[in-house]
């Protein structure tokens, strides 16, 4: 969700202007990806925050399914951890059949965290990016991981899932993906960068479309 309009411009406007640098050409089609089932609450603002750059918005896509782009999965289930929320598609023949969005991501785990440790919202994002880290901070937010679990199991319940692929920054966390296999048995992998997932995801259904002349 956008909690910073004005921030969010800025920081897409900058993006956009360093890789056009880098590249040496303008940068002019862009796509986007939302939580599910958030068309109606942030769909139009994170359009505008990518048009605000002076991009030409292709498509808005919700986040599991632009993953799903790049993953390929046929059956099973695609879960997106993100900031504040957890994005579920189900995919069966390679179809999105379902897709739910609930509370519940790294924003949680890092208010644990500063509580735990007693510091500020910023040193908690810090511990919970060091990997060196992540053995000692499991055990302090695994109640996130287990609400986390529920949400998956729920959204999977009266599907034959195959598989649960793990995408977003939060699945980073070490030995994530184990534990949410060894509580609901069902194979759970993740990427190893889950964070780009999504992001190459948008950028190849915009191909696809591209491809199909669309």
């Amino acid at each position: 969700m956008v909690v910073d309009y004005i921030g969010a411009c800025d920081i897409v406007r900058k993006l956009k202007s360093k890789l056009e640098e880098e590249i040496g050409d303008e940068l002019i089609y862009a796509g986007c990806a939302i939580p599910p089932g958030t068309e109606n609450i942030d769909g139009g603002a994170v359009k505008n925050v990518v048009e605000s750059a002076g991009f030409i918005t292709e498509k808005v896509l919700d986040e599991p399914s632009a993953a799903n782009t790049l993953l390929k999965l046929d059956n099973g289930a695609v879960v997106d951890i993100g900031g504040g929320t957890t994005g579920i598609s189900i995919i069966k023949d390679n179809k999105v059949i379902k897709v739910l969005d609930e509370a519940s991501g790294g924003t949680h785990f890092s208010l644990v965290l500063s509580g735990a440790y007693k510091v500020d919202f910023d040193k908690a994002e810090e511990i919970k990016r060091d990997f060196n880290k992540h053995q000692e901070i499991f055990p302090v937010v695994r109640a996130v991981i287990d609400k986390i679990i529920s949400i998956i199991d729920n959204a999977c319940m009266g599907y034959d899932i195959d598989q649960i692929v793990l995408v977003g920054g939060t699945a980073l966390l070490t030995g994530m993906e184990e534990y949410i296999e060894k509580k609901l048995g069902i194979r759970t992998l993740k990427p190893s960068n889950p964070m780009f997932v999504t992001p190459i995801g948008i950028a190849l259904s915009l191909i696809e479309d591209d491809k199909n002349g669309h």
